[in-house]
């Protein structure tokens, strides 16, 4: 038990008033006899001393046993009226359950949110209070709550809700509520999805070009399986009206827009359906801004280089600069001008290191698009490997390039475990293995060096590394290697030191490695080491891996490592091919030519509305490997390791590389294709920088019912301006804002805020001025939908479940539930006042001070009295009696 006092500091009367009142009591009182007068001064001295200490208030504090709780009650248009009545009942029941150590609370909650019913407040009795329904903030129920809790006891929070949340984030509400020692239970209401169809969502990239097509994707959202008409209008004109079937969930329709011109575009979708509840929800909105065509710079050595390639991009609405490479500038700033940049068969010479830099610098920093064209002074024929070219493409160039005559010794290292001998499709993976190697012969000049080494278990020499010799020597080692059969298990690691310890031997200047396997060593090995090592002494090796039992991860890092390339075959027929075009590139040459057939690896926006069966053939490419985050979207049909079309993405920009060429010595089927234009319209967008100014960065976003528009102001060299005078107009249905000026709020930083009310699309133009005169403008726009609480339907338990979790509550389905003191923490202390005990002890003392004082009473008859009353006690009788 603790004391406390509300007023301590009246206890300093005390020491001055008892003493005072004890000499002015003793000179007035001396007329009274010795034992009387004492008497009447000790209650005359109480009386002061309890009226003292009740001014300063006591409080006798005792650990508190009390349990409060607040009710946040869903009042939401998402809560069926049958689920408000339900919720209603729970209330009361629960309410019906309070007594002085339970105390309860109500709060509502929608949009906004409301004390009902605060905890002190008088039984049964409620205040009626008008919330808007259109949404659900629970978060801030949540906060309302807490603050109502009294400080002592324990305090839950009794959440009655569906759990549909779309305004506010109720979890960290709710971790501040377990801080504070509140726990959360959760009472679910059962709400059934009404029949609805509404439209969830319209995306639409908010800018393109001119030129650009535009995927309007409608998302309409259904709780039934409904059959409706869904409608799309573009600056208020109907484009598309479709009648479909919609399943239960989320549906989503495409509409393509071509041909819209420059400027600001409205788009509205509505969805209408015979079953349907709600028609708030029927219609979205949404926008784009079209943008100038996109200018890209095409480097070529000649114009005749790239004819038909300006012609399809012209053709396309892109302008199209064409320069030679020298015309690259040593700086990055004058390359913002073009969106993007195309290098069409250019050697690497053609351009000196600080202008490789800056276009490497373009594609990262500014985010501009790059596309690499190949031809015979491309990739690694025009020199680029270890060059700033090299890593912004996504396509590696470890290809040796041409090599003199008698300069290459190869080492094929062949498995011929047991496992190699399975027959499949008429012929085993041995057969094949040995027709590669007879093949690969053919791929070397007759100074070169060969070698072909067997492993098992054991490492054995078929061919020694020697001379390939004339046509006689040649058919002697195409005998050894048709004798080749498969027995053993696999052991890889002795083989390839066998292999790396021979060929470093050799007196040739390129050194390579071939191995084939179909199945997994026995034993685990330090390849690291070995790799390593064949590294510091220029040994390259590519591996193949034969069917799904090879140790692909293995071969694949070995490749990796060993600055090789990695294969991998389905089919044993395939191996000669593989094999064969690796020790064509190996011996010196990175053309591939023949009558290829491009596959269609993974989908692309390149490829977009393009049918992979109707891409023409092509009749040679440029060997090159793909990076580890690039993605390879052509490739040969036989021979998944040389991409190509690759793309993928370089710091901010995005980089496209074409392996064959454009001139049509390889791509004369090309010119003729119904597509031609189509696909490198869309390669070249597809690497575009975004077409909004980075000069003047615009961002808008919505706060409630507050339009913040923020703009970033740059240089050309990214320094933030100071100071600028940016004007902001909004253009909604039913009103305009112009040239409101817009406040510096940080470096470069400037902020404009606009109360909007209506649903519907808003027009934003951000104007630079300069001596008076607009120097650069950006549009952007934002879009207020309809209120979400017309977007979801149904009891979010998953949701409702993790609140309460969070702070160890519960599920209550028992209104007697919601006092159980199950997981709460009590503390603090309870205070009860004692004051009034205090001022009625001394009322009760005051007649008996007048007594004393005013009443005249014999001495004799006093003592008698008293005498009586002693002797009336218990233990006086018992001394009696003894």
């Amino acid at each position: 038990m603790n004391l406390s006092f509300s007023n301590p500091w009246l206890l300093v009367a005390l020491p001055i008033l008892l003493p005072a009142f004890y000499v002015i009591g003793r000179g007035r009182m001396a007329r009274l006899p010795a034992w009387l007068r004492r008497a009447a001064l000790v209650t005359r001295l109480t009386i002061i001393a309890l009226l003292v200490i009740a001014l300063a208030r006591p409080l006798i504090g005792r650990a508190s046993g009390a349990t409060s709780v607040v009710f946040a009650v869903d009042r939401s248009l998402s809560v069926s009226s049958d689920a408000r009545a339900a919720a209603d009942s729970f209330v009361a029941q629960a309410l019906a359950l309070t007594s002085s150590d339970r105390r309860a609370g109500i709060v509502g909650f929608g949009r906004d949110t409301a004390i009902e019913r605060p905890i002190d407040g008088p039984a049964g009795v409620t205040q009626p209070v008008v919330l808007q329904t259109d949404g659900s903030d629970m978060s801030e129920a949540i906060r309302l709550a807490r603050s109502m809790f009294p400080r002592s006891g324990a305090k839950r929070i009794v959440l009655v809700s569906d759990g549909r949340e779309n305004i506010g984030r109720a979890e960290d509400e709710a971790r501040a509520a377990f801080a504070a020692g509140i726990q959360i239970s959760v009472v679910p209401l059962a709400v059934e999805p009404p029949p609805d169809v509404f439209v969830e969502a319209l995306d639409i990239a908010p800018q393109i070009r001119e030129g650009d097509a535009l995927d309007v994707v409608i998302a309409v959202g259904s709780t039934r399986e409904v059959d409706a008409a869904v409608r799309l209008w573009v600056d208020g004109k109907p484009v598309s009206d479709q009648t479909v079937r919609l399943f239960a969930g989320s549906n989503r329709f495409t509409a393509t827009q071509n041909g819209l011109k420059r400027g600001f575009h409205t788009f509205w979708a509505r969805v209408e359906s015979a079953s349907d509840t709600f028609a708030q929800n029927n219609e979205l909105a949404g926008y784009t801004v079209v943008k100038d065509k996109p200018r890209v710079l095409v480097l070529a050595t000649a114009e005749s280089e790239v004819r038909e390639l300006r012609e399809a991009l012209v053709a396309s609405d892109i302008q199209v600069d064409i320069r030679p490479p020298s015309s690259i500038p040593p700086r990055l700033s004058p390359m913002r001008r073009y969106d993007g940049l195309i290098i069409a068969n250019v050697p690497a010479s053609s351009f000196s290191f600080d202008q490789m830099k800056t276009i490497q610098g373009y594609v990262q920093s500014l985010g501009g698009g790059l596309l690499m064209i190949g031809g015979e002074t491309s990739y690694s024929l025009g020199d680029y490997a270890k060059t700033p070219l090299a890593d912004v493409l996504p396509v590696t160039m470890n290809i040796p390039g041409k090599r003199d005559r008698g300069s290459v010794a190869m080492v094929l290292i062949i498995d011929k475990s047991g496992s190699m001998d399975m027959r499949e499709d008429g012929t085993t993976k041995m057969q094949m293995a040995r027709e590669a190697a007879v093949l690969a012969l053919d791929s070397l000049d007759e100074n070169d060096r060969i070698g072909v080494l067997t492993f098992d278990t054991q490492t054995r020499w078929a061919i020694q590394p020697r001379r390939l010799g004339n046509t006689r020597e040649v058919d002697v080692i195409r005998d050894r290697i048709r004798v080749i059969e498969a027995s053993g298990g696999t052991e890889i690691y002795p083989a390839l030191d066998a292999g790396f310890k021979s060929i470093r031997e050799q007196p040739s200047r390129y050194k390579h490695i071939i191995l084939l396997s179909d199945g997994r060593s026995l034993t685990n090995a330090d390849y690291d080491r070995l790799l390593a090592s064949m590294r510091q002494d220029s040994v390259t090796l590519s591996t193949i891996a034969i069917g799904s039992d090879s140790d692909t991860q293995l071969l694949e890092e070995l490749a990796k490592q060993g600055e090789g390339r990695y294969y991998f075959v389905d089919k044993a027929r395939d191996v000669p091919k593989v094999t064969t075009r690796e020790a064509k590139i190996a011996s010196g040459s990175p053309i591939v030519e023949g009558q290829i057939k491009p596959k269609l690896l993974s989908p692309s926006p390149i490829m977009r509305a393009i049918p992979p069966v109707g891409v023409p053939e092509l009749g040679g490419y440029l060997v090159t490997t793909i990076k580890d985050q690039a993605q390879t979207v052509l490739a040969p049909d036989d021979v998944r390791a040389d991409p190509i079309l690759a793309q993928w993405q370089y710091g901010l920009g995005r980089s496209v590389a074409w392996t064959s060429d454009i001139r049509g010595k390889w791509t004369s089927a090309w010119f003729a294709w119904p597509d031609f234009r189509r696909f490198w319209s869309q390669a070249v967008r597809w690497t575009l920088a975004s077409p909004s100014d980075p000069n003047l960065q615009v961002i808008a976003t919505l706060d409630g019912k507050n339009l913040i528009t923020r703009v970033d102001a740059l240089d050309d060299d990214g320094v933030f301006r100071d100071g600028q005078d940016l004007r902001l107009t909004v253009t909604g249905q039913t009103f305009q804002i112009v040239d409101q000026t817009m406040r510096q709020i940080a470096p470069g930083r400037y902020e404009s805020v606009v109360p909007v009310e209506d649903q519907g699309v808003y027009a934003i133009d951000v104007a630079q001025f300069e001596g008076g005169r607009v120097v650069r403008t950006e549009s952007v726009g934002a879009v207020v939908p309809y209120p979400s609480e017309y977007r979801q339907f149904g009891t979010d338990d998953v949701f409702l479940s993790r609140l309460a979790a969070m702070t160890g509550g519960k599920i209550v389905r028992d209104p007697r539930g919601v006092f159980a003191p199950d997981g709460l923490r009590f503390h603090g202390l309870d205070w009860r006042p004692i004051w009034p005990w205090l001022v009625g002890l001394a009322l009760l003392l005051f007649p008996l001070d007048i007594a004393m004082r005013r009443l005249q009473v014999p001495t004799e008859l006093f003592a008698r009295w008293l005498g009586r009353v002693a002797g009336a006690l218990p233990w006086r009788r018992g001394d009696e009696v003894a």
